[in-house]
């Protein structure tokens, strides 16, 4: 359902002046349940049937915020506004569209980050959470979501354990932040077979494992 969200959103985008425009996505998101649904299958599904509300945002196109839609990895909708990733920048736009800033910056400086691996939001302390060298020194760099500076950065593997996923029609897939849980997902079958098989890693805020997903097929 997000992911069909996402997708008119990036066609809305293609169509904008010198950058895109915006559709947002409901806080308040509904379910489908997919055991139902393909017991029950329908011709056709409405848009209406998913969400109640669609705001259309025309984003600001200032030269600071202008970016390519086509690279578009990681959208998050905030209470405020939006969160958008394109890998080597996070831009921050309000609810109407103005151009806050960026999130963190591209480098290889302490506070840096060189590519996003996914994207994650932390409602409850206003922190925007960077993936930052999966794979290799697996950490995750926080960020206030008000300024975009660095706050700190917290290993969420130990260093050269494989995380990385595979893309989904662009998006990034690896990390998320949900319901006050680090999500962290890695594709299987592993390059390294000493490492544990979990192909789904879910931790809290604090960053103690929660729980483990193992894939069925392995």
């Amino acid at each position: 359902m997000i992911k069909s969200f996402f997708l008119l959103l990036a066609i809305l985008l293609s169509f904008s002046c010198g950058n895109k425009e915006k559709q947002n996505i409901a806080v308040d998101l509904s379910s489908i349940n997919l055991v139902e649904g393909i017991k029950n299958p329908v011709e056709s599904l409405l848009l209406s049937d998913l969400a109640t509300d669609i705001e259309i945002i025309p984003l600001e196109t200032s030269d600071n915020s202008l970016f390519n839609y086509e690279d578009i990895a990681n959208i998050i909708s905030t209470e405020h506004g939006l969160l958008i990733s394109t890998g080597k920048r996070i831009l921050h736009f309000d609810r109407k569209g103005k151009y806050i800033g960026d999130v963190g910056k591209f480098g290889e400086g302490p506070h840096d980050y060189y590519y996003t691996r996914g994207l994650g939001y932390n409602e409850a302390t206003k922190e925007v959470h960077v993936p930052y060298n999966f794979s290799t020194t697996n950490e995750i760099k926080i960020y206030k979501l008000e300024d975009g500076q660095f706050l700190r950065k917290i290993k969420i593997a130990d260093h050269g354990v494989t995380l990385i996923a595979n893309k989904n029609g662009g998006e990034a897939k690896e990390y998320c932040f949900i319901d006050g849980k680090h999500i962290i997902r890695r594709k299987l079958p592993l390059p390294n077979p000493k490492e544990e098989p979990w192909q789904i890693m879910v931790k809290d805020a604090e960053n103690n494992v929660v729980s483990y997903v193992y894939d069925p097929i392995t």
